[in-house]
């Protein structure tokens, strides 16, 4: 049997014995990522909770901030926004990121199980999924924020007037609202039941996924990296509005800014001049 099938047949919450996580280390002694397992497993999970803990204070602190300033601009929207979905998403995932800190230093260093009273999946999941509804939304935000810049650049004087705070407000709604929708089939393939536990001999609650729910998975992982595919495929001009679109904002070249109006730049200054000119007889008359 090779290192392959003896892992396909290793489950690691079953492990008992330091033995088990010995073996885990036989088998991962001669393998190229050998390092990454032992970083991933014994050096970033304990990092997880000094950060979360950082992140929920450095948002709390950047939305009294941003609250105090009394400023209703874009750019005030939109940080504001970014710390409130960063905030939300940081409180949702805690339950999951203290759970697996407790268990960590148990399973993963000791090879044993905890014995909890209850079933602890109902403190890790339920959120977990809501939480990451905000993770998504905080980077189609920070996508937003970085256009904005863009356009500051390209578009100097007529960005005010194109990005205002209440259009902010109205596509970060929109964002929350798709990813929810995105996600909705989901959350509902995921429920907590009372089920009869043989270990406790008593009725538990637990967190369980129903019928075909590994479908509803799929769907989750699979529907908003396909959008702009799907775009792609059924209408071949979406490409072209694209490249368009950004081609106006910003212009590829100097050629680009030069020929913007349709003729060339020598042309284009010859007209800007006598035009000049006619303004200024006009007004000397």
């Amino acid at each position: 049997m090779d290192n392959y099938d003896t892992l396909q047949n290793f489950t690691l919450y079953n492990t008992t014995s330091i033995e088990s996580v010995e073996d885990i280390n036989a088998i991962f002694a001669k393998l190229p990522f050998r390092t990454a397992y032992f970083i991933g497993r014994c050096i970033i999970p304990p990092l997880y909770f000094p950060l979360l803990v950082f992140g929920i204070t450095s948002n709390i602190v950047n939305i009294i901030v941003y609250a105090k300033t009394g400023s209703r601009d874009n750019v005030t929207v939109s940080f504001m926004a970014l710390s409130l979905s960063d905030l939300l998403f940081l409180l949702l995932v805690s339950p999951y990121i203290t759970i697996d800190t407790l268990e960590h230093p148990v399973q993963y260093r000791l090879g044993k199980t905890n014995k909890w009273l209850f079933d602890y999946n109902i403190l890790r999941f339920p959120f977990y999924w809501y939480g990451f509804t905000f993770y998504e939304v905080s980077i189609l935000i920070t996508v937003y924020i970085s256009v904005v810049r863009c356009a500051c650049v390209a578009i100097p004087f007529t960005v005010r007037n194109m990005f205002t705070a209440r259009r902010a407000s109205i596509t970060f709604a929109a964002f929350f609202v798709s990813n929810f929708a995105l996600r909705f089939p989901m959350f509902m393939s995921k429920r907590m039941v009372r089920q009869f536990d043989p270990v406790f001999n008593a009725t538990m609650l637990v967190y369980i996924e129903v019928k075909d729910g590994g479908i509803a998975d799929k769907i989750n992982d699979i529907a908003p990296l396909t959008l702009y595919s799907l775009a792609r495929r059924f209408d071949p001009r979406f490409d072209d509005d694209l490249e368009g679109s950004m081609s106006r904002i910003i212009p590829r070249n100097l050629g680009d800014i030069k020929q913007a109006e349709g003729f060339p730049f020598s042309e284009q200054r010859e007209a800007r001049a006598g035009s000049t000119v006619q303004r200024r007889a006009s007004t000397w008359r």
